[in-house]
């Protein structure tokens, strides 16, 4: 027993070594630990001066009427707006002043103010507002990344003073420039991936390329990323050297280079990763030192973190500093089977991030990451020599999209898998350790394909969704409609899907939620009438599907039965043809069945009830989805004559809705007292969005609901609003903890 404990203690002493000899490294370590503990704790990383909840308070309370002041610290300019982010803000509120954290300040005209420029603003201060569905892009951490805290848009500006500060004001023209430069130089089609490439701007990508950059793996090519930056510095350091440029010329003038570009392109955490290791790699050359790579990312997380400990939850940081470890720890011969480790080590994070997995994003990877180092001397040749010298770089980016748009329409060329669980990651790590070990292992070429056909077993561990009932989510989609319903059996339905307040909810809202839910077809999407806060995101959706930028596959269009359609009726039905998508018309009295206890029946709308001109609220489909014990009133926008309809139909049936989904946002001509007292339902959702121009949801209607519900929630106050069910009881889960 004393001989194996004495084993056990030397294992763990050699063990420890490589942190005795990198003390930077464990330094990283147990910043990362204290940082991630105080996270677990519910704790802030970083906590708000007093200041900073002073002016939350103030804002919470609802005046929001400021004048503040700030240096320009940044600032973008395009075609019709442009909005500068000022440092060192001074608020005053309330007859006090306050310092707060930088202001994102937005304006209606392209105004070049320099950096450095002392500036006045008045108008409205608002906190920049984060997730209100789960999935969806968490802006306001995003910028708490960035040390932004708050906007402000269209206020009045004065120019108070300045404080010269040349180089980045150099820094920004440069940038202008070459941003001005692509647009003249590049194709329209190449523009969007060249302009992120080379200048980090990605305001001229389209979405396709977006979507299919991602479903090939390779979306890391338009962020400037250490690849980039590793290109670049390396590529100009071996170019010098090869001149006969003494080599400490070399790495200063590599480096000096290096720094001017990430700054320029925005500092993201990758690129500053990336600079600091260059600088360290170059610091060796020149001290005749070995350079130690995990010391190196060491004290590039150290630096990143002491500067702003919230890059520790930031996507950017992670995947980097993961991905250079992996690479480093896991140092493969052959090229293939090092992107295989590397895509399983970072596979949880990836989906945590983005809840989908490019399948071929390995083979893709070993294609086109060649490529870059040609694309980026070519681009930035063709930024002085004009088109002749960016020919290669057009040439070779139409290459690449034209491949990602073959691999795009591979099947399952991109897996939604959903977010895992902690319990997930945590069974996929030890098995993924349990494979690494026999890989590691087992030396035959045969035994290590043999091996490989484990990976499928450790996807499915993540991926696994297990559903112990019936989920209703109401999205927070502003001023509109969308609800998905995730039944038992696995079938999945959307409901509506649009707004006239949210910019591209399809995109930005509801596809978001359908993969960070894993849901990779969507069974059939209800339109209950074809007004466009209903058929926007829809619409986007079924763009998406048509046009390959998406996995998510759709199975059926249910559209209202109208005798007389205006023209976005059939043009909703041509458009879910082409996304392969069949098309049926359902009108009262049609039904469908889900597994052995789930059904949808149709109770609107009545052929025979309609009018012309066709009134599409009244017209709406409006259904009743069972499942056990469990009802849901799915209403649309029905109102006048198609509610009364629906209430003498609902009379002599059962009533005792758990779930009313509140017809037409709240309007106060439709849901009527006589309506609740059949329904009386327990729950009332109110899809509506915040400070909308209609007086949704209207207080007659909100006294009514008090009086016939058991409990009303909103979108606009509680976020995305989930009911969930096992055919028996009922429970709630809002998005906003104010709900």
């Amino acid at each position: 027993m004393k001989r194996k404990m004495e084993r056990i203690f030397l294992r763990f002493k050699d063990n420890l070594k490589p942190l005795v000899r990198r003390p930077l490294l464990a330094a990283a370590l147990l910043w990362i630990a204290f940082l991630t503990g105080l996270h677990l704790l519910g704790l802030p990383l970083a906590p708000e001066t007093r200041e900073m909840k002073t002016v939350r308070a103030y804002l919470a309370s609802g005046e929001n009427e400021v004048r503040l002041t700030g240096y320009v610290r940044s600032r973008r300019i395009a075609a019709d707006y442009s909005f500068v982010v000022l440092q060192g803000v001074t608020v005053s509120a309330g007859g006090e002043q306050y310092r707060t954290e930088d202001v994102r300040v937005t304006l209606d005209e392209p105004v070049p103010y320099e950096i450095g420029t002392f500036l006045g603003a008045a108008g409205k201060l608002k906190e920049i507002q984060g997730p209100t569905n789960p999935g969806q892009f968490d802006r306001a951490f995003y910028c708490k990344v960035q040390k932004i805290g708050f906007s402000m848009a269209r206020p009045e500006i004065t120019v108070l003073g300045r404080r010269n500060n040349p180089v980045r004001e150099m820094i920004a023209r440069v940038r202008e420039f070459v941003i001005a430069r692509i647009e003249e130089v590049y194709p329209e089609d190449v523009r969007g991936p060249a302009a992120a490439m080379l200048a980090g701007e990605r305001s001229l990508l389209t979405d396709e390329d977006t979507a299919w950059y991602r479903m090939g793996g390779i979306s890391h090519m338009l962020a400037i990323s250490g690849l980039h930056i590793t290109v670049l510095a390396m590529g100009l350091y071996r170019l010098l050297t090869f001149l006969h440029l003494d080599y400490r010329a070399a790495a200063a003038v590599s480096t000096v280079f290096i720094s001017f570009f990430a700054v320029m392109t925005g500092m993201s955490a990758a690129t500053v990763r990336a600079v600091i290791m260059f600088v360290f790699l170059m610091g060796g050359k020149l001290a005749k030192r070995t350079y130690d790579l995990p010391t190196a990312a060491a004290f590039a997380a150290i630096l990143l973190l002491l500067e702003n400990p919230w890059y520790l939850l930031y996507s950017g940081f992670v995947l980097s500093f993961g991905a250079v470890l992996c690479l480093y720890i896991f140092t493969q011969r052959s090229r293939f089977a090092g992107g295989v480790i590397l895509a399983l080590v970072m596979m949880p994070a990836v989906l945590v991030c983005y809840s989908e997995i490019p399948l071929l994003g390995v083979l893709v990877n070993l294609v086109v990451v060649p490529l870059l180092p040609v694309i980026l001397v070519s681009g930035g040749a063709g930024l002085l020599g004009g088109g002749v010298f960016a020919l290669p770089a057009s040439v070779l980016l139409r290459l690449v999209r034209r491949l990602l748009m073959l691999c795009s329409r591979v099947p399952y060329a991109s897996l939604i898998l959903g977010r895992p669980s902690w319990l997930q990651i945590a069974l996929y790590a030890a098995g993924l350790l349990v494979f690494l070990f026999f890989y590691q292992r087992y030396r035959t070429k045969k035994r290590r394909f043999l091996l490989l056909l484990a990976i499928p077993l450790l996807v499915f561990v993540l991926g696994f969704k297990p559903r112990n009932g019936i989920r209703l989510t109401f999205l927070d989609v502003g001023q509109g409609d969308a609800c998905v319903a995730e039944l038992p059996g696995g079938e999945n339905i959307l409901t509506d899907g649009g707004s006239s307040t949210a910019y591209e909810v399809g995109n930005e809202r509801i596809l978001p939620f359908l993969k960070y839910e894993g849901i990779r077809r969507l069974d059939y999407i209800f339109v209950t009438h074809l007004d466009t806060d209903h058929t926007s995101g829809v619409t986007e959706l079924l763009t998406a599907v048509r046009d390959k930028t998406t996995s998510l596959t759709v199975g059926c269009v249910a559209l209202p039965y109208l005798k007389e359609t205006d023209e976005a009726y059939p043009a909703m039905a041509r458009l879910a043809e082409e996304a392969g998508a069949r098309v049926v018309r359902v009108r009262a009295g049609d039904g469908f069945i889900f597994g052995k206890d789930a059904a949808i029946s149709i109770l609107g709308p009545d052929p025979e009830a309609e009018t012309a001109p066709v009134d599409k609220n009244a017209q709406s489909i409006v259904y009743r989805l069972t499942y056990g014990d469990f009802d849901a009133l799915m209403t649309g926008d029905v109102e006048g004559a198609g509610e009364e309809a629906l209430t003498g139909r609902l009379a002599g049936e059962r009533a005792d809705y758990e779930v009313l989904k509140v017809a037409h946002h709240g309007s106060g001509y439709s849901t009527s007292e006589e309506f609740l007292s059949i329904v009386k339902p327990q729950i009332s959702v109110i899809s509506v969005g915040a400070g909308n121009s209609y007086g949704h949801p209207a207080e007659a209607l909100l006294g009514r609901l008090e009086k016939a519900s058991g409990q009303v929630l909103r979108t606009d106050r509680s976020g995305a609003v989930t009911v969930s069910s096992d055919g028996k009881s009922v429970r709630i889960r809002t998005m906003l903890p104010a709900a």
